[in-house]
Formats: C-alpha cells, structure tokens, sequence
C-alpha cells in the first residue's frame, strides 16, 4: 500500500510525535515492513476465522477520543483476528476482544 517514499513520510510523522489508529485490516498492510510490524505491534496470525462471529470488546481507554463515547463492553458482529502475539504491552491498544 505504501510506497518507500510514504512509509519514510509516516514514520517521519510518527517519530515527531503523529499519532496512528489502525482500524480493522490496517494490521495485514505492509507485510514486509518490520518498521510497520513494530508500529501496530504484532501481525494477524496466518489462520483467523473467516466468518463474521460476534464478540464483546472491551474497551481499555475511556478518554482516548475514539472510544470515550462507547461503553465499557461493547457486543458487536465482525471479522476478528487472532495475532501472532499479544500486541498490548508494545502499544497503546485502546480496545481488546
């Protein structure tokens, strides 16, 4: 997705300070980038289901502008993935399944 020249311009931007939220499929972007690995904190694992199954996401930062309007424990339908490892701890995750 992203060339060299813009994956250069958003580390740039994170390094001064930029922030990054990455929603749903953000995480199999840029496969092969170790510097991308590292910025969302781990990668989807090879096998995750395939269908759309419902969970309960609890949210881990009520004052982050993305999720302080959602409630503790939000139930919803989508298309989850499961990692290689737990990325919580290597970035700041605002919400969990």
């Amino acid at each position: 997705v992203l060339d060299p020249e813009q994956e250069a311009g958003l580390e740039a931007y994170m390094e001064a300070g930029g922030g990054f939220l990455g929603i749903h499929d953000a995480a199999r972007t840029e496969p092969y980038s170790d510097w991308f690995t590292g910025l969302v904190g781990a990668r989807p694992a090879a096998k995750s289901p395939a269908a759309v199954q419902r969970a309960t996401v609890e949210i881990g930062d009520r004052v982050h502008p993305a999720t302080k309007n959602l409630p503790l424990e939000w139930k919803r339908p989508d298309k989850w993935l499961n990692w290689t490892k737990n990325p919580s701890g290597d970035v700041h995750t605002v919400a969990r399944v």
